[in-house]
């Protein structure tokens, strides 16, 4: 499933479900550019590949890791920003 992204250069990017071995391709050779997450059992892995630094997030919902690929560019600490996240919920 593709999702679109809103903001920024994500607007570039639909954000891509992939699987575990493309997952690993992605982290381990950079390509290809894009935005991806993957749905584990308990959790969401992210990652923001746009740059090829293949930027790498693990989130307990997919909102929270919907909202990290919106705002990415304005959270400073990705830890705290999860935090406060969480007890919004």
């Amino acid at each position: 499933m593709q999702i679109a992204a809103s903001t920024g250069l994500k607007k570039m990017f639909d954000i891509k479900e992939i699987g575990t071995f493309e997952l690993y391709l992605i982290q381990k050779h950079r390509v290809p550019y894009g935005l991806y997450y993957h749905q584990r059992i308990n959790d969401f892995v992210a990652v923001d590949n746009t740059t090829g630094q293949a930027i790498t997030e693990v989130f307990e919902t997919k909102e929270m890791m919907m909202e990290w690929f919106e705002h990415k560019s304005e959270i400073e600490d990705i830890e705290a920003w999860k935090q406060k996240m969480m007890l919004k919920k």
